[in-house]
């Protein structure tokens, strides 16, 4: 099994965290982070924008005792329970393909801006909802699922589309993911 590294591509996502921040273009700034880990992007752009943007940031992490400031648990089950429409930016820093976050933020009629990683696994698996969205079956899925799999980046942007995303701008690896979409109407 592949090994998660926290902070892979650091700079990669850095660089477009610092896009949308800009285009958010505002003094201040509220960002809810589903998957935490040690915040350690947000604290690098914290300081890096001090005394030009202020950051507000709360932050969620499943695993107890990485992150004391973060609301601990499944991140899921804080979705339903927050206005998400009174954050500038939804950061969705996930090890799979956060599919089910996604659908949850979008089903809030959030308006605003999202980062995403979505990683593909070793096998290339993707998210049911995501082949749903695609117009592929139940029935195709368990015909011939390996078939999907070279197709992920097509299918996770017509996903991203079919959830009200736009204009998706990002690097894409072999099965690995990091963009950022804005939610509209």
């Amino acid at each position: 099994m592949a090994k998660k590294t926290d902070n892979s591509k650091l700079e990669e996502k850095l660089i477009l965290r610092r896009e949308v921040i800009e285009k958010v273009g505002k003094p201040e700034i509220k960002v809810i982070e589903l998957y935490a880990g040690k915040s350690v992007m947000w604290g690098i752009l914290r300081d890096e924008y001090e005394g030009r943007v202020k950051i507000h940031l709360l932050s969620i992490e499943k695993e107890h005792g990485k992150n004391p400031r973060a609301l601990q648990g499944d991140n899921m089950k804080f979705i339903d329970g927050i206005d998400l429409n009174r954050f500038d930016i939804v950061d969705v820093d996930a090890y799979g393909i956060p599919a089910g976050q996604l659908k949850a933020i979008r089903k809030q009629n959030y308006r605003g801006w999202v980062i995403v990683t979505a990683i593909q696994s070793m096998f290339g698996q993707l998210p049911r909802e995501v082949l749903l969205a695609n117009g592929i079956t139940k029935a195709m899925m368990k015909k011939v699922s390996a078939v999907f799999v070279s197709k992920g980046l097509a299918y996770i942007k017509n996903f991203i589309y079919s959830l009200g995303g736009r204009t998706i701008r990002g690097f894409f690896d072999e099965r690995k993911y990091y963009f950022y979409t804005r939610f509209e109407g």
